[in-house]
């Protein structure tokens, strides 16, 4: 489609017609300065909001074509128009409870993600730090695992000399490097919610998506789809707790009477810190899923009314509510990538080692597995948000409207579209492919060290 063409569908003013036909050739600025009898009516926007979602792009284009102090300043005006576009296009939404009753929320309560009251509900300070004790607590037991799992490197060869680490003929192998990822992924992933301080941001996000689900009456299916993650992250948990207590040789160790306390505490704390990241991950299930199910609901709101009049705002509601959410939890994101990353390169030096070792350790880096594989689920998730956005548009074109060629139909196809809606962590839009990469990264890095010890065998 040529910009002349575009020039039918997209809202813009004559200074701004005139500086795209600049960039393209003579013909093109004469004809887009000049009024078509064929120019459609462009239907008025709901909202203030709408004016300024229409100019991000332009100020994109503009502030990564342009270097300097000059691009980083349009770089702020762009962030500023979509900050206060999303301000107020959350306006008009009313405040709910964001903390019920249903089980959905005991696991991000016991894990201290969320506080167990509303702490605006708190008057004086020592009802306020009351509240945050139990927080404050989970934080304490994540640092003790940090230090459980870090404890093992450096007092090695004198508890091994002390028969602390060996049972029988073979030793509870308590020092594993990626022990070490899982540690200290579980305390950042308190830290990135700001559970020091209750989850302020966390708290409002949550809040933000529940008045939302409410109005646009998709609080159902989006209960539905996060019950499923419960059993799932259970069971889970379960195996990878069992898993290691089993390879190594805890559970007989205990029957047996031979363990010590140092035993004791690095399996409760890897249990601990293993619970903590597949909560984590039920946290950004959850918020996947209601993102998705919003998404869903401007489909499904739009095909059932057949009213292209309040498509606008309505997509730049979902498109705020995108945004804003993404915003509260894209240090989720990168704590969860990190882990994911350390614990695929730790584990592999973890192989590496235990190949190297007269008695291999191997089988003990399962539970390791199961953990990654669970919190790699986020980024598919979240990047199935991306490819239903993606999709709006088509949907639009395919669907009825009465009108053979409906221009009202084609000028909200390409509002959609060019608002380029979806999941973003710090600006990058995560796709599907973004992720299918990653994943190939680390399956080439554990490939390439096989090779290696295989080589060498």
């Amino acid at each position: 489609m040529t910009p002349s063409e575009l020039s039918l569908y997209v809202p813009a003013s004559d200074g701004e017609v005139a500086e795209m036909g600049k960039s393209t050739s003579l013909t093109s600025k004469q004809s887009s300065n000049r009024a078509s009898p064929i120019m459609p009516t462009v239907p008025e926007r709901s909202s203030s909001a709408s004016s300024h979602f229409s100019d991000l792009s332009q100020l994109t284009h503009q502030g990564h074509s342009e270097g300097g102090k000059d691009g980083h300043r349009r770089s702020d005006h762009m962030h500023a128009l979509r900050k206060k576009a999303t301000e107020e296009c959350l306006t008009d939404l009313e405040g709910r409870a964001a903390f019920s009753c249903d089980y959905l929320w005991i696991p991000l309560r016991t894990c201290g993600f969320v506080p167990w009251k509303d702490l605006s509900d708190a008057p004086t300070r020592l009802k306020y730090a009351l509240c945050l004790s139990h927080q404050w607590l989970l934080l304490a037991i994540a640092v003790l695992g940090c230090v459980s799992s870090v404890l093992p490197f450096f007092d090695r060869p004198k508890l091994q000399s002390a028969g602390a680490l060996c049972y029988g003929h073979s030793c509870l192998q308590l020092g594993l490097f990626c022990d070490v990822a899982i540690a200290f992924g579980s305390l950042f992933g308190l830290v990135s919610v700001a559970a020091y301080r209750g989850s302020p941001q966390l708290a409002q996000c949550l809040q933000l998506m529940g008045s939302y689900a409410f109005r646009e009456d998709f609080e159902e299916r989006w209960e539905e789809l996060t019950r499923r993650e419960v059993p799932v992250a259970s069971l889970l948990w379960l195996v990878v707790v069992m898993e290691r207590m089993r390879g190594t040789a805890m559970l007989r160790a205990v029957l047996d009477g031979r363990v010590d306390g140092l035993s004791v505490l690095h399996t409760v704390a890897f249990a601990l810190s293993s619970l903590l990241l597949v909560v984590l991950t039920y946290l950004v299930l959850h918020i996947s899923h209601g993102l998705a199910s919003s998404v869903d609901a401007f489909c499904s709101s739009l095909i059932n009314s057949g009213d292209l009049s309040q498509a606008i705002h309505r997509w730049n509601m979902v498109g705020a509510i995108l945004r804003e959410v993404c915003s509260s939890i894209q240090s989720c994101l990168f704590v969860l990538q990190a882990t994911v990353l350390f614990t695929f390169m730790l584990g592999a030096v973890d192989f590496y080692l235990s190949d190297q070792s007269d008695e291999s350790y191997g089988s003990l880096l399962f539970p390791h597995v199961l953990l990654t594989f669970w919190i790699s689920r986020v980024f598919f998730t979240a990047a199935a948000v991306t490819k239903k956005c993606a999709r709006v548009p088509s949907l639009i074109n395919a669907c009825d409207f009465g009108v053979p060629f409906d221009e009202k139909r084609q000028y909200v196809v390409q509002y959609v579209e060019q608002s380029a809606a979806g999941f973003y962590v710090t600006d990058i839009r995560l796709t599907a492919a973004m992720t299918v990469k990653f994943s190939y990264v680390c399956v080439l890095g554990l490939f390439t060290l096989a090779t290696k010890i295989v080589a060498d065998q």
